[in-house]
């Protein structure tokens, strides 16, 4: 089986909307009410709402890996300028992952509460 990544294009919002839809509905009726399910997924699937909010979250996400991939490629030249060795240029990045991470998970547990 061969894989071929490329570019979310706009014939592909109904098949990932599909994917969405089928996984909260059936994926995780062990887990949630009809009722949860409903409130994540709807009762139907919404195209348009559905490439509004992968449109959304592809934005997000690339102005969410800005910050560390512009860091990244400018290592060459901040590394020296800080005084750092790789190893120390390495735990400086992990130290800001490990900062994000720290705030997600607090928000997902506030965004997952049950109103």
């Amino acid at each position: 089986m061969t894989l071929t990544l490329r570019p979310l294009r706009a014939e592909d919002y109904r098949d990932a909307a599909r994917i969405f839809f089928c996984a909260v509905h059936d994926g995780t009726r062990h887990a949630y009410t009809l009722q949860e399910r409903r409130a994540w997924a709807g009762d139907s699937i919404d195209l348009p709402r559905w490439q509004t909010r992968l449109a959304t979250l592809t934005g997000a996400h690339a102005v969410g890996t800005m910050p560390s991939v512009s860091v990244l490629a400018l290592a060459p030249v901040l590394r020296p300028e800080l005084g750092l060795n790789f190893a120390e240029f390495g735990l400086l990045m992990t130290a800001y992952s490990v900062g994000q991470i720290s705030g997600c998970i607090p928000a997902g547990a506030f965004a997952g509460q049950r109103v």
